[in-house]
């Protein structure tokens, strides 16, 4: 093999290695992006949670703003506090408690799903990184085969063999 082949061959070699790590890096870098994704999913989910607080705090609070005020007219009607006075009071606190209750669980799926969400970017940043893994040591092992045969010598057969 002719000097400037030699050469050639090694720059190949370093080009192949220097691609392969290129490969590497990359796949380092599209799972750090996955796990940004999922950590913004998982303070959504947070913030859901805080959101659904602050609302069942505020509807609580309206609803003892409602419950004071029906008091209130109905004691200055001079309607008594007995059957359909209390029922009506009744009826409305627990239409607000159901309303309460529908909203915690809406906020738990909300955070189900930014949770599963986060989960899912974490493993396509995994998948991602193991196959850019895979491709840049492929084309490191590509490239070291092919600098290899440039180099080889082959065996002479024996007669007879």
């Amino acid at each position: 093999m002719s000097f400037g082949a030699g050469t050639m061959a090694g720059i190949g070699l370093i080009s192949g290695i220097g691609k392969g790590v290129s490969q590497f890096a990359q796949g380092g870098a599209e799972q750090a992006q996955a796990n940004l994704n999922a950590s913004i999913s998982e303070t959504q989910g947070v913030l859901i949670e805080e959101r659904q607080k602050l609302d069942e705090f505020r509807k609580r609070k309206a609803m003892r703003e409602l419950t004071g005020e029906q008091v209130a007219l109905f004691a200055k009607s001079g309607v008594t506090f007995t059957g359909s006075v209390i029922d009506v009071i009744q009826e409305d606190l627990a239409d607000a408690e159901l309303d309460i209750a529908i909203d915690k669980i809406n906020a738990r799926m909300g955070v189900a799903a930014t949770q599963s969400q986060a989960d899912a970017d974490r493993a396509e940043g995994r998948d991602r990184r193991t196959a850019a893994m895979l491709r840049g040591g492929t084309t490191v092992l590509a490239s070291t085969m092919t600098f290899a045969e440039k180099f080889s010598v082959p065996r002479k057969k024996k007669i007879g063999d």
